[in-house]
């Protein structure tokens, strides 16, 4: 299972971006690029029943920017659109 602190020592060792808190809740962290400072990824903890599961548990997403050659089928599944996809963290 990937962690968020994981996803956050791959980012800083291979491109030096360190997470970025921009609200209050802590639980909120966008990864930006250094060019523009658009984020590129968004990890949350939600309840599942948000990306559509059949639970209130809280989990760990990862909401990530892709151009959309790159997310190709991924699409297809619920609550991704064409350039943005979630990925539940927790399995």
């Amino acid at each position: 299972m990937l962690k968020r602190d994981d996803i956050f020592d791959f980012v800083s060792e291979k491109y030096d971006i360190k997470p970025d808190y921009p609200w209050e809740n802590n639980d909120y962290t966008t990864l930006r690029h250094h060019d523009n400072e658009k984020w590129f990824a968004l990890i949350m903890n939600i309840t599942g029943d948000k990306i559509g599961l059949d639970n209130e548990d809280a989990i760990d997403v990862l909401n990530l920017k892709a151009r959309e050659e790159f997310i190709g089928p991924l699409r297809k599944q619920k609550g991704n659109t064409k350039h943005i996809i979630w990925i539940n963290q927790t399995g």
